[in-house]
C-alpha cells in the first residue's frame, strides 16, 4: 500500500497513533534492511543481511506509558511532509511511517522534501530506540 499525500498540518503525527515503524536501509554493497516496529507494549527488531543471507528477529516488552509519552511529544512537533514519487533505486536511506487502528496514515523517507522540526521526530524517535535497547536472543 502506497500512501501518497502532501501533508500542510503544522503537527501532523496523530495522538491516536498505535504503531510507528522505523526503518533504515544500506547501499546494495553491505544490503541491510532494519526495522524497528514500536507499539504501545513492545518493541522489535527484524534485521535482513541480504549479501550473507542472514535474518534475525528479537523484541521487548515496553512500559505502555512510555510510548504514551513519545506519542505526546512527537505530536506536539511542526513539520510538514511532501512525498517525492521517486521511482529510483539503490543507495541508502530510511523511513518513517504511523499507523492508528484503520492503518496507516503517515509515512515519509529520506527523499522526501521535510520542513518545519522533522528532525526533532527523528531524533525523538532515536532516542526512545536507544533508551530501550533490544539485545540479540
Amino acid at each position: 500500500m502506497t500512501v501518497s499525500c502532501s501533508l500542510t498540518a503544522k503537527t501532523p503525527i496523530k495522538m491516536e497513533t498505535t504503531k510507528i515503524v522505523y526503518t533504515s536501509y544500506t547501499n546494495s554493497g553491505t544490503a541491510i534492511v532494519t526495522k524497528i516496529e514500536i507499539t504501545r507494549d513492545s518493541m522489535m527488531r527484524d534485521q535482513k543481511d541480504y549479501r550473507n543471507n542472514l535474518h534475525q528477529q528479537a523484541s521487548i516488552k515496553i512500559d505502555e506509558k512510555d510510548f504514551e509519552e513519545l506519542i505526546n511529544l512527537l505530536s506536539a512537533i511542526s513539520f510538514k511532509v511532501k512525498n517525492i514519487d521517486d521511482t529510483s533505486a539503490g543507495g541508502s536511506g530510511w523511513a518513517y511511517s504511523f499507523e492508528t487502528t484503520n492503518g496507516r496514515y503517515m509515512y515519509f523517507n529520506s527523499k522526501d522534501k521535510l520542513s518545519g522540526n522533522f528532525d526533532e521526530v527523528i531524533k525523538a524517535i532515536s532516542q526512545f530506540i536507544e533508551h530501550h535497547p533490544i539485545s540479540e536472543q
